[in-house]
């Protein structure tokens, strides 16, 4: 075995860890949480530690951050239990010397062969997980986490030496196990010991080197290797007969071995991100695979042996090169998940039709412009993703999908709808935004089940009556459609909640509509008698103001996202005198409003930021009838309002703020000379998030 290394521990990394010594007792050493309280400002857990032989308890205290606070500790031999939220840990610690001086957060080590192991105290497990899972007759310790330090590794965070012998106590007992390799560093050859272990993660922060132990481990069912640089598999990975799930994940996997092939109780296999161009081919040998991803390469074909894998019931080739996809795919007639998305396919096979135990197919992102008709045989689909693709139609067939219960259609150049569409009754959802529709058939209405319906971006005038029919839809997305008329019968719908559509075109709408599509967003309550020491019908009068200004302050307009909405906004910047009061009212009565999170997010993020563009914009063109206004009696109280609105609201510093802030000080100076010259510069570096004054 090897002698630890005299080292220097320096820490400001979350957790430090050493060697301990292998005649370290087990048991029945406890520790608990005492309580937490605060230190410096931060929180603080104390951990009760106690002393192997004399039974003597010691305090160790660490901050959220994981930077520790030790108080006096003699050499010997501790243990330590930590909660992490949901679970214990439960560890022995070799103690050396601790920090004489908390505040340099350094641990000194005498001149004598004793390691030092620091437990990890926090709300949350780390990254860099150490897991260690025993059977029923050892002790439990499920998690156990750290960063080795050496002489030689004093500035690099990672495992450079991974001693194993507080496990090695009884090896067969570990049935699970994940570590870290530093760079330079490799796997401990102990980890042949571990005759019992069936699941194991390796991460390695260089080079990854998978050594001969590895295939010692003869009762591994789950192995996982990760890697930012190239991996090369050897051959002996052949001896690994129970592995039933195989986890690659690196930067370039380089041929796989033809013993690759040998691995028959393989039932998963992940090659996701593996910069592959190809298919590996011994993964033909591997006959009881079901679940195969290799998503995130660069594969540009589906050879003819991946289609032999006939137990497949999923395959993930998302984020590929792909332009086609092979006839010969049907002859996976038992996959139930095929992923697709963002590859370069322009056309699907019409043997994608025998795929008939199909539950999910993800096409998004790709460039097809048509499906085939046998695409309605794929009647056990649930899910239907064809976002951002070029479709300019679905086929009448797709009625047939029956089981649907979501269609993700978005960013496609679909025109038009097939009735055959009003048969899918089990829709919960639908999202079509972004294509071309002018009408949507009458059969909708039989979506009865549907809760979301998102048609925003569309050319759509007009709604069905049978709209009317959707009992359970809840929200309902409209906005940029040139909505000239709605069906009285929208009114039925008891259950919506959110309703998001442009009202420039409706304001024809008989009472009983208007009322109703007014009510989603935020209406002014109570109408006042005067605003700036004039009665309000003053300005209701007044041919200067806008007649959608004047419903909103009756409280007959809502203030939503939509352009009536900016529209309104907007309309302070060009007031005159005489009406600028009347814009201020309804500025300030915006800002005032509950823009909280518990209110509807989509009206928040449209509503709210057109609010603070409008406000920024109006401080950036009319500098001094801003800065004028707001200094006023009447106003002043609304300063730190307005400030809070227009903060980072035009972006960080650019080219284009450059000439915006310049025409703005041109403004300034030609109306007001350097009067709020002070006040105009704060306001500026609000606005643009600190940019220049």
């Amino acid at each position: 075995m090897r002698t630890p290394f005299l080292f220097l521990l320096f820490f400001f990394s979350l957790h430090a860890y050493a060697q301990p010594q292998t005649s370290a007792p087990t048991g029945s050493l406890k520790g608990t949480v005492e309580n937490a309280k605060t230190k410096a400002n931060v929180h603080v857990v104390q951990v009760s530690i106690t002393h192997a032989v004399t039974g003597e308890k010691k305090s160790v205290l660490t901050n959220y951050y994981g930077k520790y606070f030790f108080e006096d500790l003699e050499p010997g031999i501790y243990a330590v239990q930590t909660y992490h939220g949901n679970y214990y840990d439960t560890l022995l610690l070799n103690v050396a010397v601790l920090a004489d001086s908390a505040t340099k957060m350094k641990i000194k080590i005498r001149a004598r062969e004793v390691p030092v192991v620091v437990v990890n105290v926090s709300l949350h497990p780390p990254d860099n997980l150490y897991e260690i899972t025993y059977d029923d007759e050892g002790p439990d310790l499920p998690f156990y986490s750290g960063t080795w330090w050496t002489e030689e590794n004093i500035s690099t965070a990672g495992y450079d030496l991974l001693a194993f012998q507080h496990l090695l106590v009884n090896p067969g007992k570990v049935k699970r196990l994940e570590i870290s390799i530093p760079p330079h560093g490799k796997i401990p050859p102990e980890i042949a010991q571990f005759t019992q272990l069936e699941r194991l993660r390796i991460s390695f922060y260089g080079s990854p080197v998978l050594t001969d132990e590895l295939w010692k481990l003869s009762r591994l069912k789950k192995l996982n290797i990760h890697s930012d640089m190239p991996l090369t598999v050897p051959p002996g990975i052949k001896e690994l007969q129970q592995l039933e799930e195989l986890i690659f994940s690196c930067k370039e996997l380089q041929p796989l071995p033809d013993e690759f092939a040998q691995l028959k109780s393989i039932r998963i296999l992940s090659l996701n991100s593996c910069g592959l161009t190809a298919v590996p081919p011994p993964i033909a040998g591997l006959t009881r695979l079901r679940w195969l991803s290799m998503n995130g390469n660069k594969l540009k074909t589906v050879p003819a042996f991946l289609t032999g894998l006939t137990e497949l019931r999923s395959l993930g080739l998302s984020y590929n090169e792909l332009p086609e996809i092979p006839a010969e795919i049907s002859r996976l007639i038992k996959l139930e998940e095929l992923y697709l998305e963002n590859n370069r396919l322009i056309t699907l096979p019409p043997e994608i039709g025998q795929l008939t135990s199909l539950r999910q197919l993800t096409l998004e992102k790709n460039q097809l412009t048509v499906l085939p008709e046998s695409f309605g045989k794929l009647e056990k689909l649930t899910s239907l993703q064809l976002e951002q693709n070029r479709l300019r139609e679905l086929p009448a067939s797709v009625g047939q999908m029956t089981a649907l219960t979501f269609i993700f259609a978005s960013g496609n150049n679909l025109a038009s709808l097939p009735r055959e569409v009003g048969m899918l009754t089990q829709l919960t959802e639908v999202d079509l935004k972004n294509n071309k529709i002018t009408v949507l058939p009458v059969e909708i209405g039989n979506w009865r089940k549907l809760e979301q319906l998102t048609l925003s971006g569309n050319r759509l005038i007009t709604l069905p009556a049978s709209v009317g029919q959707l009992d359970s839809l809840t929200r309902l997305f409209l906005l940029g459609n040139p909505l000239r008329q709605l069906p009285a019968e929208i009114t039925g719908l008891k259950k919506l909640e959110c309703l998001e559509l442009e009202k420039l075109g409706l304001l024809q709408l008989p009472d009983t509509t208007w009322n109703f599509i007014n009510k989603f967003g935020y209406i002014i309550s109570g109408v006042p008698d005067s605003i700036a020491g004039k009665p309000v019908s003053y300005y209701l009068k007044h041919p200067d103001i806008d007649p959608f200004s004047k419903k909103f302050v009756q409280g007959k307009l809502s203030f939503t996202g939509d352009s009536v909405t900016k529209i309104v906004l907007n309309k302070i910047s060009q007031a005159n005198r005489d009406v600028l009061p009347f814009y201020f009212f309804i500025m300030h009565t915006c800002m005032q409003e509950d823009h909280s999170p518990g209110r509807d997010p989509d009206f928040i993020f449209y509503a709210y930021h057109q609010l603070r563009e409008a406000a920024a914009h109006f401080v950036l063109t009319r500098p001094c009838t801003f800065c004028a206004a707001i200094k006023s009696k009447e106003y002043a109280e609304f300063y730190d309002l307005w400030r809070s609105f227009i903060t980072c609201s035009m972006g960080a510093y650019t080219e284009n703020a450059d000439q915006q802030i310049k025409a703005g000080y041109a403004r300034l100076k030609k109306n007001c000379g350097s009067k709020y010259a002070e006040e105009y510069e704060e306001l500026i570096r609000e606005i643009f998030c600190s940019g220049k004054g």
